[in-house]
């Protein structure tokens, strides 16, 4: 996927979107200032019939006359109107969004969801999480928490975040129980396409932008709240309530609030509907891509057409995050003209064109109440159902009920004929193979350590493990301070995975650190600042350079600082290449060491990086003490800050680096992911032709 021009559209699609909210904040300020001038207009008329002198006057009746007295349109009062309404919108939003800064966990917990534990036994979560790490592995993208939503019976899913190192997977309890297997990876694919595309954090902000408009409906509804007075008796008993005239204007104000935020609501609405419809048919393509199982996405779909419930959110603020959904999460109101999702129809016809609109029936309740024996038979598909082998398991009566069931999902079974050309042209993303290659490595990996990166402390000892060198004497040394800073059986526990870890092939190192991130977030702030002291000293205890392992740590930490404190995103500082060559001169000269056994290969592979970068007398080869660690990891901070473009163009370079001789190393390959991970574009892994080699040797 070109993930650095998907950023350019991303950041395109954000200043449309700010575009957007501004003009909904001048057309609610625009509403609120005729609401108040016209109940100013029509106060002032009775101020004057009275014939009370202005100082008799009350606070709301002198305002009307100074602000009427001119006519109806009043700049004064505009301007005033325009402070405090843009006051409000802008202090709400400006919370909501520090709010969501926090990460998508934010939008799961807010939608009720219930983080799923890497280490749950439920089969029904633990196929879940398999799926998300098999798209995770194969996209390039940290592992992202996934959550239930135990409360929602429909149908439907999210991914929520602003960055895809906090980002989370969020799936309804009906799409956990009701999707097989291939419907629920086409499910996850496509919200993984919202991620990599840049949707989720455009989603994500709009939450926060939007939830200030509808503030207005908020603060009208304290105003409106009436202020009851209360008078003691005697007795010590109450007598009220009573509404108090003096609150009368507030009351009023209120309303207007209510008024004027309903229709920045309104509003804010069609932003929604506006910015989502079209992504959908674009992250449909891009599933489909992807998973290359049309049949997978359209089952889902058709799923949730013949589901009661369909995928309707009941959270009591599913109205805040209905544009995030993988399919519209709300009840139809005006026809369908506010709808953040295209009709499913329409989706479905176009993966599959011979859809008639027909939808089979699916009922959670029936799953919920079917045995395991009968959801073995019904997922063996063409095979008939034996009625008498039922009847023993779950009585005659039950077993009807499925014989009838079956034979009526056998006639809605036929496979549709798939027309490729009628499918939205996808935008570029990454191939098929790489799902199934992720299949694979997660296979190949020993059980022992699949099994330890579940849980936060055994993962961070497997973390532990990948960093300790091969050179006997450095890892002596490393356990050693290990043996100083974690707690009793750690060293033990390490030795015993070194083996194991040493065995590896060099393409299994970012999974299985993907994976253990995912389980590491659930670690104390105490314990993650042992944890990232620990990694320090493992990788400035080798004295010569280990590119790798140093951007191994580098990943780790970056995937999980935001989840133990607020992480600024480095703003974009340079737009042109120049200012930055002497850092790309750092970058090429280290990356060129690395992958190069002579002085003189090193050289020609710098040569040919840098000629991606045109000739300049700061492009030079650098001698050794001028790349080390501490000049890498500022020259990655301030090439990481300029725009995607220059972004794209610096690491062509050092691919082209990287693959001097015409060959891309294993162990070169995952060191550029983890340089497009720092620059903020996780690369999916690289497949090359060359015979895998166990251990760190690669």
């Amino acid at each position: 996927m070109d993930f650095f021009g998907q950023q350019e559209r991303a950041r395109a699609s954000t200043k449309r979107l700010v575009f957007l909210f501004v003009l909904a904040v001048v057309l609610t300020n625009l509403a609120i200032y005729l609401a108040v001038a016209g109940v100013f207009w029509i106060t002032h008329p009775f101020a004057v019939l009275g014939g009370l002198p202005a100082a008799s006057r009350g606070w709301f009746l002198r305002l009307a006359t100074h602000f009427s007295a001119a006519g109806f349109w009043n700049w004064e009062l505009l301007g005033w109107v325009t402070m405090l309404v843009t006051a409000v919108v802008g202090l709400v939003t400006v919370c909501k969004l520090r709010q969501l800064s926090r990460g998508g966990a934010v939008v799961a917990r807010l939608l009720g969801g219930r983080l799923a534990s890497p280490d749950t036994a439920e089969p029904d979560e633990r196929r879940l999480l398999n799926v998300v790490e098999e798209m995770a592995i194969a996209s390039g993208l940290p592992v992202p928490d996934t959550y239930v939503l135990d409360e929602e019976s429909g149908i439907n899913a999210f991914a929520g975040g602003t960055e895809p190192t906090d980002a989370v997977v969020g799936v309804t309890f009906g799409a956990l129980r009701l999707l097989n297997r291939d419907e629920l990876q086409g499910v996850i694919a496509h919200e993984f396409s919202h991620i990599l595309n840049g949707d989720m954090r455009l989603n994500t902000r709009l939450i926060g932008w939007l939830h200030g408009i509808l503030g207005l409906v908020v603060l009208g509804r304290i105003l409106t709240l009436r202020v009851l007075s209360r008078t003691k008796t005697a007795q010590g008993g109450q007598i009220g309530p009573i509404f108090h005239p003096a609150f009368l204007p507030a009351f009023a104000l209120g309303w207007v609030c209510i008024a004027a935020g309903s229709c920045g609501a309104f509003v804010a609405r069609l932003i929604k509907s506006a910015v989502s419809r079209q992504r959908e048919y674009l992250a449909d393509a891009a599933a489909i891509q992807f998973t290359r199982n049309p049949d997978g996405l359209a089952g889902a779909l058709m799923k949730i057409g013949g589901l009661g419930r369909r995928s309707v959110m009941l959270a009591s603020r599913a109205e805040e995050a209905s544009h995030m959904y993988f399919s519209d999460g709300m009840r139809p109101r005006w026809f369908g003209f506010l709808a953040t999702h295209p009709p499913l129809t329409k989706r479905i016809q176009r993966i599959n064109p011979a859809f008639d609109g027909k939808y089979p029936m699916v009922s959670l309740e029936r799953v919920l109440r079917e045995s395991r024996v009968t959801a073995l038979y019904r997922e063996q598909g063409g095979k008939p159902v034996d009625f008498e082998k039922l009847a023993s398991v779950i009585g005659a009566s039950a077993a009807m009920h499925e014989v009838l069931y079956a034979d009526a999902a056998k006639e809605s079974a036929a496979k549709p004929v798939i027309s490729r050309s009628e499918i939205l042209p996808p935008p570029q993303t990454f191939a098929p193979i790489q799902l199934r290659a992720a299949a694979l490595c997660l296979a190949t990996i020993p059980e022992p350590l699949r099994t330890v990166t579940s849980r936060p402390g055994s993962a961070m000892i497997l973390l532990y493990a990948l960093l300790c060198s091969q050179d006997p004497e450095t890892r002596a040394r490393q356990m050693a301070l290990l043996a100083e800073t974690t707690e009793p059986g750690s060293v033990e526990e390490l030795q015993r995975l070194l083996p194991l870890v040493d065995a590896l092939d060099a393409g299994a190192f970012l999974p299985l650190a993907d994976l253990s991130v995912r389980a590491l977030r659930q670690l104390t702030p105490e314990q993650f600042d042992i944890f990232r002291h620990n990694l320090q000293q493992l990788v400035e205890a080798d004295e010569q350079i280990d590119l790798f392992e140093y951007m191994l740590q580098r990943m780790i930490l970056r995937h999980l600082e935001p989840h133990f404190g607020t992480v600024r995103r480095p703003p974009v500082q340079y737009y042109r290449l120049k200012p930055l060559l002497a850092d790309c001169a750092v970058l090429l000269s280290g990356l060129a060491r690395i992958g190069q056994t002579t002085e003189h290969a090193a050289q020609a592979a710098f040569r040919r990086g840098a000629a991606r970068l045109g000739s300049d007398p700061n492009l030079r080869f650098l001698p050794l003490s001028e790349c080390n660690l501490a000049q890498i990891d500022a020259a990655i901070e301030r090439t990481a800050q300029a725009t995607s473009p220059l972004k794209e163009q610096i690491f062509h370079a050092l691919a082209a680096t990287a693959a001097r001789d015409g060959q891309l190393q294993k162990r070169e390959a995952e060191l550029l992911r983890a340089i497009a991970d720092a620059f903020g574009s996780p690369l999916p892994p690289f497949l090359s032709p060359e015979p895998a080699s166990p251990g760190r040797s690669v």
